[in-house]
């Protein structure tokens, strides 16, 4: 069975260099950004999910089921910070694909891309997560520490990648 590190890209069988995984991060953080952090699977099973008007179900529909007693406050306002986190992982995304391939193209390391990748990774997890669980100001104050994590490692690694295309 391979190490966590292999198996993240942070290391290669028998030494050298890892293989690239930036394929695999894309599509991972793809899935994160459009799928996983999406309102669609707790609107559907809660009942408010409209497939006409899709991105007014909350404005429209919310209160009038939280009145109706088919929904909390609680979750209608769970449903209101998911909306908001899945808004900023399909903004925040492509700071990162252009990471990964700007690095590629400038020759930087696969084991550098590739732990990028993973801590990217981890921290929009941590980010969704926060944001969609944390209902008080001491649970969201950690939010800003997942965001900043992620955008920090993509700008060193755009950094790294600029530094790489202006060597002679």
């Amino acid at each position: 069975m391979p190490s966590l590190s292999k198996l993240f890209g942070l290391s290669a069988t028998g030494g050298g260099d890892p293989q690239f995984m930036i394929a695999e991060y894309l599509i991972a953080n793809i899935l994160i950004s459009h799928t996983i952090s999406s309102t669609r699977g707790l609107k559907w099973l809660w009942r408010i999910d409209n497939h006409v008007s899709p991105r007014t179900d909350l404005e429209k529909s919310g209160p009038r089921a939280v009145l109706e007693g088919r929904l909390r406050q609680s979750q209608l306002d769970m449903l209101w910070r998911n909306e908001a986190a899945h808004a900023n992982s399909m903004e925040h995304f492509p700071v990162f694909a252009t990471a990964l391939i700007l690095a590629k193209m400038a020759g930087v390391s696969a084991a550098d891309i590739n732990y990028v990748g993973l801590t990217y990774t981890l921290a929009r997890i941590a980010f969704v997560g926060n944001y969609i669980l944390s209902s008080s100001l001491i649970g969201a104050s950690l939010r800003p520490v997942f965001w900043w994590t992620a955008h920090v490692v993509c700008l060193k690694l755009i950094w790294r990648a600029g530094k790489a295309f202006n060597v002679v």
